[in-house]
């Protein structure tokens, strides 16, 4: 979804349109008797993009240059997921008790890497439905630092990449990059929080990519390490860290598999979005604890476009996972966002 295109939808529902219906190319929004369609692309200073306001201000029995004004506000509000001009990056720090003077067992710290290549590529298959995927991850050579290593996506290739992204310049390694990140960053902060069981929620992977991720955690715990770093290459940058706590509680998740057990549909208030856990907030009127849900890739350009205006007030289809212990009480209950759209613009 492109700034264009959350701009105009913003725009029209602080105008009082309602979506109508939805297509591959984009959406028809209605007032009243009347209709006009808000292309995906749609980009501003284009053609299309003068029609959409003049559509709008016949309607609306506006200036056209009273809505371009409206909608300028809403373009600066728009924050998404954007990329710079270097490849996507991983730059981590291990420390702990094995690291000595800058050193740790070349075994551990080999297998390390493997892991983390081997979690990459697990990752790049489900998010794109592959059998198999060969790992094009790269490894940069090390610097004066604790223990450091800098994982970097492979160069862009126009012929194997164009076709899978609308944002321009990704690969699938740097989207498994940032969803490992996230991962990461999600059990830590279970760790941090032991009632949290929003992690399963965030786990909600196929087996091979679970076992990667065990493997990996199950490296870091017995390693007794605290891994910190950065996630460089998109405009905004992401922090990571997992120390033993996080290792452990990820590699304790990984083992024991939380299960789906249906959907709801709920109505509220988006009250905040994390891009370095991938999990929004939601406020329901009914219940009297926030929903924190976690939020799968193929949504979270959507979520961070919604969380740029404030009150934002959403619909939502929820994925219940829960936990059970032995006497079948529930232990454990985590929320996975499955369809999101906006209700209603607050001003």
């Amino acid at each position: 979804m492109t700034n264009g295109f959350s701009a105009a939808t913003s725009l029209l529902l602080s105008r009082g349109w309602q979506q109508s219906s939805e297509g591959d190319a984009g959406q028809m929004w209605r007032k009243r008797d009347a209709q006009t369609p808000v292309a995906f692309a749609l980009q501003p200073g284009t053609l299309g993009w003068s029609q959409f306001l003049g559509n709008v201000a016949a309607v609306d029995r506006v200036r056209p240059d009273t809505l371009a004004n409206q909608a300028e506000d809403y373009l600066k509000k728009v924050t998404i997921r954007q990329r710079k001009q270097s490849r996507t990056e991983l730059d981590l720090h291990l420390s702990g008790a094995s690291v000595k003077g800058h050193e740790t067992s070349a075994s551990d710290f080999g297998r390390f890497v493997a892991n983390v290549s081997a979690c990459v590529a697990s990752l790049v298959m489900h998010q794109f439905g592959l059998e198999s995927y060969e790992s094009r991850l790269k490894v940069v050579g090390a610097q004066a630092g604790s223990v450091r290593v800098q994982f970097r996506e492979p160069e862009y290739d126009d012929e194997r990449d164009e076709t899978l992204f609308q944002q321009a310049g990704d690969t699938p390694e740097s989207v498994a990059l940032l969803r490992l990140a996230q991962i990461v960053n999600a059990a830590q902060d279970a760790a941090e929080l032991p009632v949290d069981a929003q992690l399963d929620a965030v786990l909600d992977v196929p087996v091979k990519t679970n076992k990667a991720l065990h493997e990996l955690s199950a490296r870091v715990f017995r390693a007794g390490w605290r891994v910190d770093g950065l996630l460089l290459g998109l405009q905004d940058i992401v922090q990571v860290s997992i120390g033993t706590s996080g290792a452990w509680r990820l590699m304790t998740a990984t083992a024991q598999t939380a299960v789906k057990t249906r959907q709801i549909e709920a109505v509220g208030e988006l009250d905040g979005w994390s891009w370095s856990k991938a999990t929004m907030t939601l406020l329901v009127a009914d219940s009297s604890r926030p929903y924190r849900v976690a939020v799968p890739p193929e949504l979270q350009t959507r979520v961070a476009e919604l969380n740029a205006t404030q009150g934002q007030k959403i619909s939502v289809k929820l994925q219940v996972f829960e936990r059970q212990m032995t006497n079948s009480q529930t232990l454990n209950k985590a929320y996975s966002l499955l369809t999101v759209e906006p209700v209603e613009r607050l001003v």
